[in-house]
């Protein structure tokens, strides 16, 4: 069994979330983009009235959707973040890994406890950096475990278990990989 023993690390997490962001952030621009491609090829190759409106959508989402997209995940964060009040650096984490499953149990004096156990088969994918490991629950959403809080067992053997029932969804980063991390 390896265990870690804790503090959850909002700066760490808030990093997680900005990365999340920047990422849909490049698609969503992408799709832009495209739009606006598709409305000026149509404005200029245009043949016919249909053609016209049809470019003009397409400028028209082109250019609202990102703004659009924005406003939206603002409200959402206004939204969301006062649910996480629960979870600051005043919680206590505790992650106990096992041959065939995980435990992580998170607690904040008597307003919450929260205890979780689960086959590693729920996890999206766990990323290794020299300083964390950030156990996906799905693409957006993770469990960041700070190498430092380990309490039993050793991070080789925590490897192991991950590499054997997580496969190519267990990945260790390499030096130049975690700087963009």
């Amino acid at each position: 069994m390896v265990e870690f023993k804790g503090k959850f690390d909002e700066k760490v997490q808030n990093s997680v979330e900005k990365r999340s962001f920047k990422t849909a952030s490049i698609i969503i621009a992408v799709f832009s983009a495209v739009l606006l491609l598709l409305g000026v090829i149509g404005l200029v190759w245009g043949e016919d009235h249909e053609d016209l409106v049809y470019s003009i959508y397409c400028l028209m989402l082109g250019v609202l959707f990102y703004p659009l997209y924005l406003i939206i995940y603002a409200i959402m964060r206004k939204f969301i973040k006062p649910n996480t009040a629960l979870i600051s650096n005043e919680t206590e984490q505790q992650f106990q890994f096992f041959e065939d499953r995980f435990i992580c149990s998170q607690i904040k004096g008597d307003e919450f406890n929260d205890f979780m156990q689960a086959k590693y088969s729920v996890l999206f994918k766990v990323i290794e950096t020299k300083e964390q490991y950030f156990l996906y629950i799905s693409r957006a959403q993770c469990f960041v475990v700070n190498k430092a809080d380990l309490t039993a067992g050793s991070i080789e053997e925590l490897n192991n278990t991950l590499s054997l029932n997580l496969g190519e969804r267990f990945k260790r980063l390499k030096i130049k990989q975690q700087e963009k991390f």
